[in-house]
Protein backbone atom coordinates (compact mmCIF):
# COMPACT_ATOMS: atom_id res chain seq x y z
CA UNK A 1 0.00 0.00 0.00
CA UNK A 2 1.71 3.28 -0.77
CA UNK A 3 0.57 6.27 1.04
CA UNK A 4 0.83 9.64 -1.19
CA UNK A 5 1.47 12.81 1.15
CA UNK A 6 1.74 16.51 -0.11
CA UNK A 7 3.24 19.25 2.20
CA UNK A 8 3.37 22.91 1.22
CA UNK A 9 5.20 25.21 2.99
CA UNK A 10 5.94 28.92 2.63
CA UNK A 11 9.45 30.26 3.10
CA UNK A 12 10.16 33.76 2.73
CA UNK A 13 12.46 34.57 -0.31
CA UNK A 14 15.96 32.95 -1.01
CA UNK A 15 15.30 30.38 2.34
CA UNK A 16 15.91 27.29 1.53
CA UNK A 17 15.03 24.01 3.36
CA UNK A 18 17.53 22.35 4.44
CA UNK A 19 16.45 18.74 5.84
CA UNK A 20 12.71 17.47 6.33
CA UNK A 21 12.59 14.42 8.34
CA UNK A 22 9.37 12.01 9.08
CA UNK A 23 8.92 10.65 12.43
CA UNK A 24 5.94 8.92 14.40
CA UNK A 25 4.23 10.71 16.99
CA UNK A 26 5.22 10.19 20.54
CA UNK A 27 2.98 8.19 22.43
CA UNK A 28 2.26 11.03 24.33
CA UNK A 29 1.32 13.34 21.67
CA UNK A 30 -1.60 15.14 20.98
CA UNK A 31 -1.45 13.74 17.65
CA UNK A 32 -1.24 10.27 18.67
CA UNK A 33 -4.19 10.47 20.53
CA UNK A 34 -6.27 13.17 18.75
CA UNK A 35 -9.38 15.00 21.29
CA UNK A 36 -12.76 13.30 19.61
CA UNK A 37 -14.11 15.95 22.10
CA UNK A 38 -12.12 18.86 19.87
CA UNK A 39 -13.43 17.70 16.57
CA UNK A 40 -17.07 18.10 18.34
CA UNK A 41 -17.01 21.05 20.29
CA UNK A 42 -16.13 22.58 16.98
CA UNK A 43 -19.06 21.10 14.97
CA UNK A 44 -21.67 22.10 17.97
CA UNK A 45 -20.28 25.66 18.07
CA UNK A 46 -20.77 26.00 14.29
CA UNK A 47 -24.33 24.66 14.54
CA UNK A 48 -25.24 26.96 17.82
CA UNK A 49 -23.45 30.00 15.10
CA UNK A 50 -25.45 28.56 12.21
CA UNK A 51 -28.78 27.82 13.77
CA UNK A 52 -29.57 29.45 16.64
CA UNK A 53 -31.08 33.10 16.95
CA UNK A 54 -27.72 35.48 17.80
CA UNK A 55 -29.82 36.73 20.12
CA UNK A 56 -29.36 32.88 22.53
CA UNK A 57 -25.91 32.68 21.29
CA UNK A 58 -24.51 33.75 24.83
CA UNK A 59 -27.09 31.34 27.09
CA UNK A 60 -26.50 28.47 24.83
CA UNK A 61 -22.94 28.31 24.77
CA UNK A 62 -22.80 29.29 28.45
CA UNK A 63 -24.93 26.28 29.17
CA UNK A 64 -22.91 23.91 27.30
CA UNK A 65 -19.70 25.19 28.58
CA UNK A 66 -21.11 25.17 32.17
CA UNK A 67 -22.21 21.51 31.97
CA UNK A 68 -19.98 19.91 30.39
CA UNK A 69 -16.78 22.15 33.14
CA UNK A 70 -19.38 21.02 36.05
CA UNK A 71 -20.78 17.58 35.32
CA UNK A 72 -18.42 16.01 32.19
CA UNK A 73 -21.71 16.26 29.67
CA UNK A 74 -21.32 14.90 26.36
CA UNK A 75 -22.76 17.10 23.74
CA UNK A 76 -24.01 15.33 20.55
CA UNK A 77 -25.51 16.36 17.29
CA UNK A 78 -28.08 13.27 15.85
CA UNK A 79 -28.01 12.12 12.84
CA UNK A 80 -31.39 12.32 10.99
CA UNK A 81 -33.25 14.92 9.33
CA UNK A 82 -33.51 17.30 12.03
CA UNK A 83 -30.63 19.82 12.18
CA UNK A 84 -31.81 22.34 14.71
CA UNK A 85 -31.14 20.56 18.28
CA UNK A 86 -28.59 18.84 20.13
CA UNK A 87 -28.31 16.01 22.84
CA UNK A 88 -26.31 16.22 25.86
CA UNK A 89 -25.50 13.09 27.80
CA UNK A 90 -24.05 12.49 31.33
CA UNK A 91 -20.53 11.79 32.06
CA UNK A 92 -18.77 8.27 31.74
CA UNK A 93 -19.65 5.76 34.19
CA UNK A 94 -23.70 6.29 34.47
CA UNK A 95 -26.59 5.18 32.33
CA UNK A 96 -26.66 6.41 28.67
CA UNK A 97 -29.83 8.24 28.60
CA UNK A 98 -30.28 11.82 27.99
CA UNK A 99 -29.61 13.99 30.15
CA UNK A 100 -31.27 17.26 28.13
CA UNK A 101 -31.54 18.25 24.54
CA UNK A 102 -31.70 21.49 23.52
CA UNK A 103 -33.83 23.11 20.65
CA UNK A 104 -31.52 25.97 18.87
CA UNK A 105 -33.98 27.94 16.94
CA UNK A 106 -36.07 28.87 20.34
CA UNK A 107 -33.26 27.77 22.88
CA UNK A 108 -36.20 25.51 24.64
CA UNK A 109 -34.14 23.40 27.01
CA UNK A 110 -35.87 19.61 27.97
CA UNK A 111 -34.07 18.47 31.21
CA UNK A 112 -35.22 14.98 31.97
CA UNK A 113 -36.17 14.73 35.32
CA UNK A 114 -39.33 14.61 37.15
CA UNK A 115 -41.49 17.33 36.32
CA UNK A 116 -42.31 18.38 39.80
CA UNK A 117 -38.23 19.73 40.13
CA UNK A 118 -39.87 23.16 38.17
CA UNK A 119 -41.84 23.58 41.32
CA UNK A 120 -40.15 27.36 42.66
CA UNK A 121 -38.13 28.12 39.82
CA UNK A 122 -39.30 31.15 37.60
CA UNK A 123 -38.07 29.81 34.23
CA UNK A 124 -39.15 26.27 34.56
CA UNK A 125 -42.56 24.23 33.93
CA UNK A 126 -43.23 20.57 33.25
CA UNK A 127 -43.05 19.93 30.14
CA UNK A 128 -46.57 17.50 29.15
CA UNK A 129 -46.86 15.22 26.49
CA UNK A 130 -50.43 14.34 26.08
CA UNK A 131 -51.62 15.72 29.13
CA UNK A 132 -49.15 14.02 31.21
CA UNK A 133 -45.67 15.98 32.67
CA UNK A 134 -42.60 13.88 31.91
CA UNK A 135 -39.77 16.27 31.89
CA UNK A 136 -39.07 20.05 32.44
CA UNK A 137 -38.49 22.33 30.24
CA UNK A 138 -36.60 26.00 30.05
CA UNK A 139 -35.84 28.81 27.40
CA UNK A 140 -32.10 29.40 27.82
CA UNK A 141 -32.98 33.23 27.28
CA UNK A 142 -30.54 34.69 30.44
CA UNK A 143 -28.38 33.72 32.76
CA UNK A 144 -30.75 33.39 35.47
CA UNK A 145 -32.49 30.40 33.00
CA UNK A 146 -29.45 29.04 32.67
CA UNK A 147 -28.83 28.90 36.35
CA UNK A 148 -31.80 27.08 36.65
CA UNK A 149 -31.21 24.68 33.58
CA UNK A 150 -27.73 23.81 35.47
CA UNK A 151 -29.32 23.35 38.69
CA UNK A 152 -32.18 20.94 37.33
CA UNK A 153 -28.94 19.49 34.67
CA UNK A 154 -27.33 18.24 37.99
CA UNK A 155 -30.73 16.23 39.40
CA UNK A 156 -31.45 14.67 35.92
CA UNK A 157 -27.87 13.49 35.92
CA UNK A 158 -28.18 12.15 39.86
CA UNK A 159 -31.89 10.70 38.88
CA UNK A 160 -30.55 8.96 35.69
CA UNK A 161 -28.19 6.82 37.77
CA UNK A 162 -31.36 4.66 39.24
Amino acid sequence: MKHVITIEVDLPPGAAIGAVRVEPASPDSEAAHPSPASGVATQVEQRVATVAPRSLHQWIRLYLERVAEEFATSVEIPTGKRTDYLNLYPPAGHPRRRTSSITLTSGRTEIYCDPRHAEGRSHAEPDKHNGVPKQVKIYLDSEDAVEEAIELTAIAIEENRR
